[in-house]
Order: structure tokens, then C-alpha cells, then sequence
């Protein structure tokens, strides 16, 4: 099989795809041979590419449906395609969008689905079922397994035990991950604060802790339970200021809003309300990574890989503050910080407090971070070569304050950044100062007068 027909069997199960997501949804396939075959079914006539809100996106077209139908009939899987194709309204496209990418990003961590490994969340939490001991080993393995939000609300309809307003249509969760190493509530809001009602978001979280909480067999899944984390997952971590601040902009000069941003949007205080810890996953390459380290790694394991990192890159003493470590160097008045992962409680709470911090983190992210720390960003480095990153300086607000954002139209260049003395930074604005020289005009006359 081609590669250029690998790309149109998937293309055929969904109704478009980022350009940039095509990596994650096809992780065998090379990126130059990925690119190679993009071109050539273009160029076919096999696929269209369209931009939609600044990116680009590829869906098949009825050329490309025929041609891989007529020579890999076998190798299509229809059934997905039927579920692809029956949604036709705005909401139904997103959410099976949601749905589609977070399993294309736990497929390319090595996480697989519970339909991948022929098991539902019924098998789980029944012990009658013949499937049980089979899903108990499955969770209790490091890899990990995702239930996808459609198993769940299926399963749990079908035990009657929790309710049936526990469902796909009133959360918005997309699945539940679980492994050796504990649990995790995933949403996927993509380039927009997506619904967070905390009514329904209680009752599915409160219901699968109680299903949960008597099946699962491991002291870490417990821990888990009793303290919830979620991941979020976004199109780019330029939803991180978005979700701490409520605001699509990330800005924080609105500080009142309405009652609908307050509790039924996404925001970190409507998800805090609800999880212990609350992780940050983009949807790109990046993503793959991040999402590796959170559910692959122990808070242990990840604590000794921050110190064994930092260690690295010279000589730091190193101090754990409120659960995070924070490193400092002889002579320098700014701590370090390493986020080989994304957390909102880390990141908001070295924005609250003292001193200012250089941030370690992976390139792509330091923009984000540094809208959601403000004026405590001094710094930023590549976590892969410890070299500078390029970042724009924000204000406490949220506001950039090193130049005007061109998507925003908001911003200014702060006295620190500038070359040339701005005209406010005068003792007297343009008018007064006319007025003033007008005065000093008038004053020399009245001398000049004097004077014959």
C-alpha cells in the first residue's frame, strides 16, 4: 500500500483534519513522505485543502472517496466513516472533532483506545463480565488505556447504576485515561473556551469516581480518585492565558464578567473546583510529549527528572516551594524553573510570588507561559539546548507591553523597552507643552517691552 493511499483511508473516515494534525494521525508515516503524498493526491484531485479560520485544513473529495474505495475496499473502515458523515450540524462536528483528536494524540503517546484493545468501560466495571479480569490488566498496565466518552456514556446507561444524565451530550469531557500510575479526566477544548457546566461536570465526574472507586485494584488508582486531575487539551498553547483568564483574548484587564464566563466556560476556577491538578496538553508534536510525561511518569519520577535537568545546566541549589522545585544560582537575585510539563497550579503560582523567575521549558511554549506569569517572566530557555528564547513581555493584565499585537490591536512598548524616550515620558503631554512654550513667548515680550 502506498503512502498516498494511506493518507485517503484515513482522509475517508473524517470529515477534514488540520494540515498540522495529519502528523499525529498518521505517526508511522514519515514527514517528508507525508508531505510527498499530500502533494500528489492534491495534484490527483483526490484531496482539497481550504483555509478555515486562518489554518488550513484537507478533507477527500468524491475523486479521492472513488479511487481508494475501488483499490483498498478492505482496508476502510465505514462503520467510522457512517459516524463521521451523520454529523452534520456546527456542535455535532465539533465535538466528533474533539473526540477525533484526542484519540489521534493518545495513539501517537502510546496510548491506545479501549475499542484497540477489545475492551469497553462495561467490562470494566462489571466483575459478571467475561472481559473483566482482561480490562483489569489492561488499566494496570504503564501504557494506559482511553475510554472514549461515547463507551462511557454507553456503559453507564447500560448498568443503570450512576444515572442516565451522565452522557456524551451534557459533559463535555471527551475520555477518561487510566494506568498503573493513576486517572485522568480529559477535555479537549481546541481553539476556543468550550461549555463547562458544574452541574454536569459534577455529576460525571462524583458518578465515575463511585464506579471506579470499588474496581480498580491499585493504591495509586485510589490516590488517584480521592484527588482528581483533568487534562486539557488545546490547538495551541496560546489557550493557556485563555483558560486561566476566562477570556478569549487571555487578558485580564475585564475583571468583571458575566455570569455565563464566570461558571459556564471553561476557566481555571471552574476547573479547580472540581480536580486536584489540571495538566495542559497542546495538539501538536509538543503534545505527544507532554502527554507522555504526564501519564507515564510518577509525581516522583517527574520531581527526579526536573532536578536530575536542572543539575545539567549548572550549578543550582535546588528547593522544593509548596510541592514545586525552584532552583537558584550563587549571585543571581532570579530563581529557575524547569515545566517539562504544563500545570496550572505551578504556573499560577509562580506568577503570585517572589522573585522573578527564568523559565526552562520546550520552544513553542514560552509565549503562553509568559502571558499567564506577567512581569515575573525575565527569562526564557530552551529546555532541549539551554539556549535563549525569543518571547514577548506581558503585564500583569495579560497586555503585551514590548509592542502592539497585530491580532489584538492592543498593547504598548513599556519604558524599559524602548530606545527613544516616549512623548508621556515628559514632564507635560504635546498640548501643555504649547501651552508652556506659548507662556515663555509671552513672558520674553512682556521683557523685551520692559526693557525700551
Amino acid at each position: 500500500m502506498t503512502n498516498e493511499q494511506s493518507l485517503l483511508i484515513y482522509l475517508y473516515t473524517v470529515p477534514s483534519i488540520q494540515r498540522k494534525q495529519l502528523v499525529l494521525a498518521l505517526p508511522n508515516m514519515p514527514y517528508q513522505s507525508l508531505t510527498k503524498a499530500v502533494r500528489t493526491a492534491e495534484k490527483h484531485g483526490y484531496i482539497v485543502q481550504e483555509k478555515v479560520n486562518r489554518t488550513r485544513r484537507i478533507s477527500i473529495t468524491e475523486n479521492g472517496k472513488k479511487y481508494i474505495t475501488d483499490t483498498a475496499k478492505d482496508e476502510l473502515n465505514k462503520e467510522k466513516r457512517r459516524t463521521a458523515t451523520k454529523h452534520n450540524e456546527k456542535e455535532r462536528l465539533i465535538r466528533f472533532e474533539r473526540a477525533e483528536t484526542t484519540q489521534i494524540l493518545c495513539k501517537a503517546a502510546g496510548i491506545n483506545t479501549s475499542n484497540e484493545e477489545n475492551i469497553t468501560f462495561w467490562d470494566l466495571i462489571q466483575p459478571q463480565s467475561p472481559n473483566h479480569d482482561k480490562a483489569c490488566k489492561a488499566v494496570c498496565q504503564e501504557q494506559g488505556v482511553l475510554f472514549t466518552s461515547e463507551d462511557i456514556a454507553r456503559s453507564i446507561q447500560f448498568e443503570r447504576q450512576v444515572g442516565e444524565n451522565v452522557s456524551f451530550a451534557q459533559s463535555r469531557y471527551t475520555g477518561v485515561i487510566i494506568n498503573a500510575n493513576g486517572v485522568w479526566f480529559v477535555y479537549n477544548t481546541l481553539d476556543k473556551l468550550m461549555r463547562f457546566v458544574h452541574a454536569n461536570e459534577n455529576m460525571f465526574v462524583t458518578g465515575i469516581r463511585q464506579l471506579l472507586s470499588s474496581i480498580l485494584p491499585l493504591d495509586t488508582h485510589m490516590n488517584a480518585l480521592n484527588e482528581p486531575a483533568s487534562i486539557i487539551l488545546g490547538k495551541s498553547c496560546a489557550m493557556l492565558p485563555k483558560i486561566v483568564t476566562g477570556d478569549k483574548w487571555g487578558r485580564r484587564d475585564r475583571q468583571e464578567y458575566s455570569g455565563y464566563i464566570r461558571t459556564s466556560l471553561m476557566r481555571y476556577e471552574n476547573l479547580a473546583a472540581h480536580f486536584r491538578k489540571n495538566y495542559f496538553v497542546p495538539l501538536n508534536t509538543l503534545g505527544v510529549d507532554f502527554l507522555n510525561r504526564i501519564v507515564h511518569l510518577t509525581d516522583h519520577e517527574l520531581y527526579e527528572m526536573k532536578e536530575e535537568w536542572l543539575r545539567s545546566y549548572g550549578e543550582y541549589t535546588i528547593i522544593r516551594s509548596a510541592g514545586y522545585l525552584e532552583a537558584y544560582k550563587k549571585g543571581e537575585t532570579i530563581k529557575t524553573i524547569l515545566l517539562p510539563v504544563l500545570q496550572f497550579e505551578e504556573i499560577i503560582f509562580q506568577r503570585t510570588s517572589n522573585p522573578q523567575c527564568r523559565v526552562i521549558c520546550e520552544r513553542g511554549t514560552q509565549d503562553g507561559i509568559s502571558r499567564v506569569l506577567g512581569e515575573n517572566a525575565v527569562d526564557f530557555v530552551d529546555i532541549a539546548d539551554n539556549t535563549p528564547l525569543p518571547f514577548h513581555h506581558y503585564d500583569n493584565n495579560g497586555v503585551r507591553m514590548d509592542g502592539i499585537n497585530p491580532f489584538t490591536g492592543t498593547g504598548y512598548i513599556a519604558p524599559q523597552f524602548r530606545t527613544v524616550p516616549a512623548q508621556s515620558d515628559y514632564p507635560f503631554e504635546q498640548e501643555d507643552g504649547a501651552e508652556v512654550e506659548q507662556e515663555m513667548v509671552q513672558s520674553n515680550e512682556e521683557q523685551r517691552t520692559n526693557n525700551t
